[in-house]
């Protein structure tokens, strides 16, 4: 689904988007977890938080990578900046910026840039600057956050412990690192 959504991002929306990457991150996410609490004996209550948990906070992960993609700094994300624009990649970015533009000329410059894999870095720019215009890259960031804490929400039931305390800190540093 990831890979076909690549360069068909004119049809994807934002729904869509977040089921990919739930089937994506939040699996592997999910099953990783699911997987440590099996082995730590927990209950059938407690591996259905911690699978809740690590769904979210995969999408949530995933949301964030994206926008690092576009505005992360290469050293600390080891992401060269614009690669994902240059490669059409459907985001939670591109949904919304889509989705914002209404003057016809300036969603067919996007399009002529977006996905161009040659593109310069003055158009890679061009692509940015329509993502700061509607707030697209603020508007992912809030979204990865409303998942992490979604993420963080499911173990609330669980009792005060080192573990929780890790995973309640793992899930705000997926959607605040490398910045």
């Amino acid at each position: 689904m990831d890979i076909s959504n690549e360069n068909n991002v004119r049809t994807v929306a934002l729904e869509e988007y977040v089921e990919t990457i739930r089937l994506k991150t939040g699996a592997l996410f999910s099953a990783s977890a699911v997987g440590g609490a099996l082995i730590g004996g927990a209950n059938d209550l407690v591996i259905e938080a911690i699978r809740k948990y690590a769904t979210f906070l995969g999408v949530a992960f995933q949301i964030f990578d994206d926008v690092l993609g576009i505005v992360g700094d290469p050293k600390k994300t080891g992401k060269s900046a614009g690669n994902d624009i240059r490669r059409g990649k459907c985001t939670a970015i591109t949904c919304h910026a889509i989705k914002s533009i209404k003057d016809e000329k300036e969603r067919e410059t996007f399009y002529s840039i977006f996905g161009k894999a040659d593109g310069s870095e003055e158009e890679i720019s061009v692509v940015r600057s329509v993502f700061e215009k509607y707030g697209s890259i603020e508007y992912a960031v809030k979204l990865a956050k409303e998942y992490a804490g979604r993420a963080i929400s499911e173990l609330n039931f669980l009792d005060p412990s080192r573990e929780k305390d890790i995973m309640v800190d793992f899930a705000k540093y997926a959607v605040s690192r490398g910045v």
